[in-house]
């Protein structure tokens, strides 16, 4: 995405890297909470981030036919930075100035943040402008999806039909 001409190794290893990232910064915040900590508390955060970055623009890649790549990153960026955002300013985290509260009374920002994040979907993709070629994919892949023809191939830059590599 970031770097069009990079090789299936180098995806597989920038995931990888991702990957390992992540889990040393969940780690890292379960050391620093402490053993007095609720773990599911955590777990609970964790599916709120994860709703808020991925539902939305998962959810209109698969019915919204202008979902554009802008759009889905806008939407991506967000819904993960807004949860955050509102994880860290929660009663939880941080109980605000001399415990009087804090700015955010929610334990969980999902309710705020998912919305957010289809909100930035649809401003990244009306403003982003039109993907003609997204939207012949669309077509392609939703007939895919719901009939299973060409389901053993992937779509190629010359959009024929190549076999994968099994």
């Amino acid at each position: 995405m970031i770097r069009p001409g990079a090789s299936d190794h180098e995806e597989v290893l920038v995931a990888r890297l991702a990957a390992l990232a992540v889990a040393a910064v969940a780690a890292i915040v379960t050391l620093l909470a402490g053993s007095g900590f609720n773990i599911t508390f955590l777990v609970t955060l964790v599916f709120a981030i994860a709703a808020s970055a991925n539902f939305p623009t998962l959810l209109l890649a698969l019915v919204w036919r202008r979902f554009t790549t802008r759009g889905a990153i806008t939407g991506m960026v967000v819904g993960l930075g807004s949860s955050i955002l509102l994880i860290a300013l929660s009663p939880a985290v941080w109980p605000g100035p001399d415990s009087e509260g804090s700015l955010v009374e929610l334990d969980n920002p999902a309710i705020i943040t998912i919305p957010l994040g289809f909100l930035a979907c649809w401003l990244g993709t009306v403003l982003g402008g039109r993907e003609p070629r997204a939207e012949e994919d669309f077509e392609e892949l939703f007939v895919r999806s719901e009939t299973g023809i060409g389901a053993v191939g992937t779509v190629s830059d010359e959009r024929e039909l190549v076999p994968t590599a099994r």
